[in-house]
């Protein structure tokens, strides 16, 4: 049943990505007066096709392979190769009979589209749901120091006191510590207590650029006491007679507060004995719990920590779903020049079908699904505007050339670019297909 949550999410997200991307190329060429033989959801490879009919000029349809789409503009050279076509005199309702003008917005208007659909998610997301932060007053001061942070001195289990100077019981919410004031400066004091006793860490000269590299994901995070909210079918968790509701509060005969003790203990072994506390006076043992590859038993857990939400009017969440779109672009964009420096590890860094489907996971929350989605029309913005052959940005670049040398690039040389970009792109979809099922089991 996961399996099949999973695909159905990664379809419903594709679909929707892929409408709403070739509908900017589509309505842009109608408005230019451009014919358009074509505007498929998924590719048609083989001519083979799940639905299709005809309305007008322009056959609609769904293809069969999902990682893709694509609107056929008449005059234009494109997936399809159609040279019966381009070797005909151009006609005034072809792409390339319009002025060079009309063919960039044309090539852009796809992108503009993917933009404009992350921001809507984004503000919708925030007009709808809010914005959930935990609060420092209502919370457990205590932390789970994650590589870097154990790097600089900290430890699981400190509780921070204060941050230079400022009692940490003064900020609003956990991640106010992340402030500028903080990340902008060197040699920051934090005060923390550690078995009964005030320690101080001061971060080191090189932090902001080691965070900026490494992400404040690797720094520390707050703590969470949990409980299981749902077990996963047929999984070890429920093999071993775990239940949701319940607490686990020992592994192994250790007592255990937070999450990060729970997957600490689990760490290197392949089963464990677990006691946990059911309809909060029922303590149970469950004996030789089997552990997955993962260091996993296979339960979603439910954290125990007291949030609070803001909740934006319908305008305010627009400006708030802007904000987060174009900082989640800049990140992503950061990202990717990482990658392309070889400084991140691209079996690591792309996804195919198999890893998006697993990042959307098992359980279908409509939350994860926007957020996810939203996240994915950005990166899809970015992608098409790379200078790739077969992209949006390999034909924005050719009209650009046009445009300033003002000259026309011959058919056959556009056929060469185009033909050399689609071996570039195919080839990208096939490391990503096969680099997903590495990954997923055999890197482990």
């Amino acid at each position: 049943m996961q399996t099949l949550i999973m695909i159905g999410q990664l379809l419903l997200g594709l679909s929707i990505l892929v409408a709403i991307h070739e509908l900017g190329h589509f309505l842009a060429a109608k408005a230019f007066g451009m014919k358009v033989d074509k505007f498929y959801i998924f590719f048609d490879f083989g001519k083979v096709k799940l639905f299709s009919f005809k309305r007008k000029e322009t056959e609609y349809g769904i293809g069969w392979f999902p990682l893709g789409g694509y609107v056929k503009i008449a005059g234009m050279i494109d997936e399809s190769m159609d040279k019966e076509q381009l070797a005909k005199p151009p006609q005034a309702w072809e792409f390339r009979a319009k002025p060079r003008w009309q063919r960039l917005i044309v090539m852009v208007a796809g992108v503009f589209m993917n933009l404009l659909l992350g921001i809507f998610i984004f503000s919708m997301i925030s007009f709808y749901y809010g914005e959930t932060h935990i609060p420092v007053s209502t919370n457990d001061p205590a932390i789970v120091a994650m590589q870097y942070g154990e790097e600089i001195g900290f430890q699981t289990g400190d509780t921070l006191v204060e941050i230079n100077g400022t009692p940490f019981s003064d900020f609003k919410k956990f991640t106010d510590m992340y402030s500028f004031e903080l990340l902008l400066s060197n040699n920051i004091d934090i005060l923390v207590k550690r078995d009964g006793k005030l320690v101080t860490i001061t971060t080191p000269d090189d932090f902001l650029n080691t965070i900026s590299d490494r992400s404040l994901d690797l720094f520390i995070q707050p703590a969470y006491s949990f409980h299981v909210r749902k077990v996963k079918q047929r999984s070890n968790a429920e093999r071993g007679g775990l239940k949701a509701g319940d607490k686990i509060i020992a592994v192994d005969q250790v007592p255990i507060n937070y999450y990060y003790d729970f997957v600490q203990r689990l760490e290197g072994k392949r089963k464990v004995d677990l006691r946990v506390l059911r309809n909060q006076i029922d303590t149970v043992e469950l004996s030789n719990v089997q552990i997955d590859e993962e260091g996993k038993i296979g339960f979603f857990p439910e954290f125990e920590v007291n949030v609070e939400v803001t909740s934006y009017a319908f305008f305010q969440s627009f400006k708030r779903g802007n904000q987060k779109a174009w900082f989640m672009l800049k990140e992503n964009t950061i990202g990717f020049a990482k990658l392309f420096q070889g400084e991140v590890d691209p079996r690591k860094a792309i996804k195919g079908p198999v890893g998006i489907a697993t990042i959307y996971g098992g359980e279908w929350i409509w939350v994860n699904f926007w957020t996810i989605t939203g996240l994915l029309s950005l990166i899809l913005a970015f992608m098409n505007l790379l200078p790739i052959p077969a992209l949006d940005g390999g034909h924005v670049i050719t009209i650009l050339i046009e445009m300033i040398s003002g000259r026309t690039i011959g058919t056959k040389t556009m056929e060469v670019i185009q033909t050399i970009g689609m071996i570039i792109v195919f080839g990208l979809i096939i490391f990503s297909i096969f680099n997903d099922v590495f990954q997923q089991w055999f890197a482990n």
